[in-house]
């Protein structure tokens, strides 16, 4: 590394607050600038105007700040895209330096994001914009995610600033009387603010700069995905809420109602002043000396909007221009759409004013009732109280008033919802390529632990303790803390899809999508409500004539969040380089931990209904753009919305033919009359972290467990079809193809030897011919063949293996980032291997295949055993724990077993356990030997336990392989 790049690198550590090479253990203090001489005075000048004082709070709803924001970002996204040179970037480093050192941290913070993020996409892929790191969020400003009160037990004197970890209730906000804290968890979650906060940042108020017409302009129906995010949010929190025994969410319609009181006890800026508590029966304010608009104000232009929904359009001043050039003011009068709805009533660039602020006719109804709320903390500002949460985007979702807010915002849409068309399908219609369409069955399977038996239709959730790293730098002393705060959060068992499906006309693609909603019947309310539909994923699949069953894995979900960004930790240079190109890196979405409701406990469950519903891909497609991680919720950088109908479809509008007729049975009444509809049973359960297959980030879990062991070999098989990698027919020539076969366990031309290739990369051998697993011609495309090849260093023989489960993993081709799967629907022996995009049969399971002289085999079978002693531990045995079971005298059988699916069944009471797999049938004639678990950390007294009330003396057991 040069000088010159040395220096432009510690410039990008300085600016992110990210550590360089010789500083891995600590974040950088404060920014130092280096060159101020080269400053351009043209910035200086802007930063010298900032509305938001350095101490104090910045606010996105605040038509001021907002203005002055878009300003400085419009400023650097120019300066980005007209200077690609590195001594240009540097000069351009030392000018946002200089920024983050005048400007509100809240501020610099927000103006950052959006210049850089808008940007890196946009440009080419050598512009040096692309060695910046856009640090998370959470990463550059934790102390709006920790409470002040675990900063201060963090920071006590005791701690004298080492590393800590705070073991107390994350949730300071409240206390066990208050009904509203059954549901904290979900308000306050850091990831869940964290998206709430990239969205506005993806989607900002006053438009991202086009380079091409050098204009500020919004981004595709961002009015519409406004209006549709927040009303996912919002069912997924009544949702929440129902579970918790809570009723559904109460809109704050009433600006003269008293509002409940908050504490969100959170430090706005640094550590410099907390946000403002809201006291018990607090109103908008209706006299503000510092601002003009208020209550009043709001009440005023939530009827003008009331009135334009009602009448079907927008009245509003618009220009004619004259015959001799001159313009004149005219009336106008714009029929209303769901884009121009919500662009106006949040309000952004592209509203029926273009400009939304407490002067114009519409007003900014949603962002000004944030800031009305916000400063109930001191409504005649007599006490100089800063404003509570709601008036920061990265905060205001803990407040129990923001759903009350939102849901009266999402009303007012509905509103005008009820008055338009329903769709074609619920009037009778069916639409070209659907009607040959058919859905005959939908399920859900979770993949639970080896030893623990799963049944179709059933999902699981748990409440796990998450230790979040952070840096706070004190107040009081600049001193810096590295810190651990164990959050409690919800993670859910990964689970697959599987729809049984049939297309009676021509090949085509078509578009998936799937819909949960809570079934209310069983707590005395209608059964299904529209508004309450979560949308769980949306993607495409080809379909040929004829049969076929989809398989998907709940992590491919085109509404989560890129796992890169659930770890909250530092990123080395190649995650920097993959946030800045890479199509695949998704920063805004739903954290992967959020996916699913948190469910009930107990057998039960919450029962909830699943839809799912398949078209054909025309009525959808979007030239140049299709879904991928984190698009339903926030489209495409810089591309337009991923699919042409409303967001939302089929729930986007209302289902009866008439109000006679409840949402239930009029959507009862479309599945029948649209058989590419479909609609089942599931229960969500939350249980107990030690009973569930958590799912982990993969990076945490690739940490975590230190699997596949270099030097070892492993059987490698699909957790769909139970069938392992073969070299086939066990050719040892050059371009072998690997297809998937059922494991017998003698052959070496199933067993694959596992060699470090360095960087979280591996070699993987065929153990019989020494050949490398090796993508055919470095090929990049869906569907390029597996094939062994002699050793080489290329890229397209390296494997990084990405764990999605305790017990599965993905296997990724280094050259192409895609992965590995079967070809077809899995079922047969002898389907090829083959690299395509993530999805559920990409989940692969290693299962130590150690040399030795006896066959492992998947085979199904069930074998009958008399227990005549004790089963006894003996400890880890080729890998896994084994459990020695003593039985009546059999033929020897040293041959053993393993499968997702080996159960041990006792005869006579019916309980049964599922294991890992059988290590020996019969050994010398009077003894079974089984492995319970895969590993030894699954594996304890309990479990042991359990073991022995299925399997004891003079018990008849079968053991089941399927």
């Amino acid at each position: 590394m040069t000088t010159s790049d040395q220096a432009t690198e510690d410039r990008v550590n300085r600016l992110s607050n990210i550590p360089n090479d010789k500083e891995k253990s600590q974040r950088i203090a404060p920014l130092v600038v280096t060159k101020s001489t080269s400053l351009d005075p043209v910035l200086l000048a802007k930063l010298a105007q900032s509305p938001v004082p350095k101490n104090g709070e910045f606010s996105t709803f605040d038509p001021v700040h907002l203005s002055y924001a878009a300003e400085i970002y419009k400023y650097f996204m120019e300066r980005f895209t007209n200077e690609n040179k590195p001594e240009q970037l540097d000069d351009i480093l030392d000018d946002l330096a200089e920024a983050k050192l005048r400007l509100n941290e809240t501020l610099f913070q927000y103006i950052f994001e959006v210049s850089l993020v808008h940007n890196q996409r946009r440009l080419p892929k050598d512009h040096p914009i692309h060695k910046i790191l856009l640090p998370d969020v959470i990463d550059r400003l934790p102390f709006k995610y920790v409470t002040s009160n675990q900063i201060q037990r963090l920071t006590s004197p005791d701690q004298n600033g080492q590393k800590a970890i705070d073991e107390k209730n994350f949730h300071d906000t409240g206390t066990p009387v208050d009904p509203e804290n059954k549901v904290a968890w979900y308000r306050e979650d850091p990831w869940w603010n964290s998206h709430h906060w990239h969205w506005h940042v993806i989607y900002p108020a006053p438009g991202v700069l086009n380079p091409d017409t050098g204009k500020m302009e919004t981004k595709d129906r961002q009015g519409e995905l406004f209006y549709y995010m927040h009303q996912q949010m919002l069912a997924r929190y009544d949702t929440e809420r129902m579970g918790a025994g809570l009723a559904r969410v109460v809109p704050y319609k009433d600006f003269r109602q008293p509002m409940p009181g908050y504490n969100a006890n959170l430090i706005a800026t640094s550590g410099k002043f907390n946000y403002g508590p809201r006291s018990e029966g607090f109103i908008m304010p209706t006299i503000r000396p510092n601002m003009q608009y208020d209550m009043i104000e709001q009440e005023v232009r939530r009827q003008r909007i009331f009135d334009a929904i009602d009448q079907g359009y927008f009245e509003h001043i618009g220009f004619v221009t004259l015959p001799d050039g001159t313009q004149e003011a005219v009336r106008k009068y714009t029929a209303i759409n769901i884009d121009l709805l919500g662009a106006t009533v949040e309000a952004n660039a592209a509203s029926i004013e273009k400009i939304s602020n407490e002067n114009t006719f519409y007003g900014s109804l949603h962002n000004l009732g944030h800031r009305l709320i916000a400063a109930a903390v001191d409504p005649l500002e007599s006490m100089n109280w800063p404003k509570g949460v709601m008036s920061d985007v990265a905060t205001a979702i803990r407040d129990p008033m923001f759903w009350r807010w939102h849901r009266f915002v999402d009303d007012t849409v509905t509103r005008w919802i009820n008055k338009q068309p329903k769709n074609p399908f619920a009037q009778g219609i069916k639409l070209p390529g659907d009607e040959t369409l058919f859905i005959t069955s939908a399920s859900v399977l979770s993949i639970g632990p080896p030893n623990v038996a799963r049944n179709p239709g059933h999902l699981y959730t748990t409440m796990e303790t998450y230790a979040m790293n952070f840096l706070h730098v004190s107040p009081v002393n600049d001193q810096n803390y590295n810190m651990t705060a164990e959050i409690k959060r919800i993670n859910y068992e990964p689970f697959n899809y599987s729809f049984d499906v049939e297309n009676t006309g021509d090949a085509k693609d078509v578009t998936v999508r799937v819909w949960i909603v809570p079934y209310l019947r069983e707590i005395g309310m209608e059964g299904l409500d529209r508004r309450l539909f979560i949308e769980m994923d949306r993607f495409e699949v080809h379909l040929e004539k004829g049969k076929k069953t989809i398989r998907r894995s709940s992590e491919s979900s085109t509404l989560l969040q890129s796992p890169k960004l659930e770890e909250n930790e530092l990123f080395d240079q190649q995650h920097v380089e993959v946030r800045g190109d890479s199509e695949d890196f998704c920063y805004c979405g739903v954290p992967r931990h959020m996916l699913l409701p948190r469910g009930k406990k107990g057998n039960v469950g919450y029962k909830f209904k699943l839809f799912v519903m398949i078209s054909d891909a025309a009525h959808d497609r979007i030239e140049g753009a299709h879904d991928r991680c984190g698009s339903v919720y926030c489209g495409l950088q810089n591309k337009k919305y991923p699919v042409k109908r409303e967001m939302g479809y089929p729930f986007n509008r209302l289902l009866q033919p008439d109000l006679l007729k409840s949402d239930e049975q009029a959507l009862l009444d479309i599945i029948k009359n649209n058989p590419n509809m479909h609609l089942s049973d599931i229960y969500i359960h939350w249980v107990g972290a030690q009973h569930i297959n958590i799912l982990r980030s993969l990076k945490l879990a690739h940490k975590q467990r230190k699997v596949p062991e270099s030097g070892k070999n492993y059987f490698i098989v699909n957790a769909s079809s139970d069938k392992g990698f073969e070299v086939k027919d066990e050719s040892t020539s050059d371009v072998a193809p690997i297809v998937q076969n059922t494991i017998v366990g003698t052959r070496d031309s199933q067993r694959f030897h596992f060699t470090d290739a360095g960087d979280g990369f591996y070699t993987i051998s065929a153990l019989h011919s020494k050949k490398n697993l090796d993508i055919t011609g470095s090929g990049q495309k869906v569907g390029t063949p597996l094939i062994q090849y002699t050793p080489h260093t290329s890229p397209n023989q390296r494997f990084k293996l990405l764990q999605s489960t305790h017990y599965h993993f993905h296997i990724a081709a280094k050259h192409s980032n895609k992965y590995l799967t079967f070809q077809g629907d899995g079922v047969s022996d002898g389907a090829s291997i083959i690299q395509g995009d993530l999805d559920a049969t990409q989940s692969w399971r290693l299962i130590l295949a150690p040399l030795n002289k006896w066959p492992i085999s998947v085979a199904r079978q069930t074998r009958e055993f008399v227990v005549r002693a004790q089963p006894t531990s003996t400890g880890v045995v080729h890998g896994h724990p084994r459990v020695v079971i003593p039985i009546e005298p059999k033929d020897v059988d040293e041959s053993g077993a393993v499968s997702s699916s080996v159960t041990v069944r006792n005869t006579a009471t019916g309980k049964k356990i599922r294991i890992y797999g059988v290590n020996h049938w019969v050994w010398g004639g009077n003894e079974l030997y089984v492995w319970p678990v895969y590993d030894s950390f699954s594996f304890s007294d309990a479990v042991l336990e359990h073991f022995k009330q299925v399997v004891f003396v003079g018990a008849k057991i079968n053991v089941v392989v399927k």
